[in-house]
């Protein structure tokens, strides 16, 4: 689902600082355990701070890792950025 509405929000789990130089491209890894619900529908939404940001996609079940995704992002300017990772489980009724 797409919609127009920004992606926001309230951290619950502090990431680390990160710096870097001119537009060096950087691995952002997910790892979402929920070893109660294994293989359930989670999706994840990521807002990076600089106006790029991904909606409402699926993150896969690995046996061995766990629900994990590899996203790849550059920042062009150099700045200070806020980014916000969302990740919704579908199934939560279950």
């Amino acid at each position: 689902m797409i919609t127009p509405t920004p992606i926001s929000g309230d951290c619950c789990v502090n990431f680390g600082s990160r710096v870097e130089y001119g537009s060096n491209p950087f691995d952002l890894i997910l790892q979402v355990q929920d070893k109660i619900n294994v293989d359930r529908s989670l999706r994840y939404s990521v807002n990076f701070g600089d106006g790029n940001v991904i909606r409402d996609q699926e993150l896969l079940w690995d046996h061995d890792l766990g629900y994990s995704i590899k996203l790849n992002h550059s920042y062009t300017n150099l700045g200070n950025y806020n980014a916000f990772v969302f990740v919704e489980n579908l199934n939560f009724n279950d």
